[in-house]
């Protein structure tokens, strides 16, 4: 049994893409591409800061952007992602909450865990019936 629900992460990771937890993202070096409709030449110490909220909403990254579908966040092969068509547009590494390039939060683990005692916490003080089936 895992010691979590097998949905939550995906869940917690569609709502931080939603409603990203730092306000602003890390500045980052161009590269020499197109930002927006903008070009944005390689040189040293060409920087740019990307919007985390205006990235998560965009159409071009994301075509489910008006629902909460948390599977688009599993892996290609678990057995609960559902409809790989309907994410086959979908840019993952563009909506990634706790990141900023090849670096990853150290404290998102840590951060998941309180999601889920928040979660927990709500759902216990929650009037709730289960189903039958």
């Amino acid at each position: 049994m895992p010691s979590h629900p097998p949905n939550s992460t995906p869940a917690f990771g569609r709502f931080c893409a939603i409603y990203p937890p730092v306000a602003e993202t890390p500045s980052r070096i161009s590269a020499g591409d197109d930002v927006g409709s903008r070009f944005v030449p390689r040189r040293d110490g060409a920087q740019y800061l990307p919007s985390g909220r205006r990235t998560t909403r965009c159409a071009q990254l994301c075509r489910t952007l008006k629902t909460f579908t948390s599977q688009r966040w599993l892996p290609d092969l678990h057995p609960l992602y559902e409809e790989k068509e309907m994410y086959a547009g979908n840019v993952r590494s563009a909506c990634r909450s706790f990141s900023a390039g090849p670096r990853d939060c150290i404290g998102k683990t840590l951060e998941y865990v309180k999601m889920r005692l928040i979660a927990a916490r709500k759902i216990c003080n929650s009037d709730v019936q289960l189903l039958p089936g």
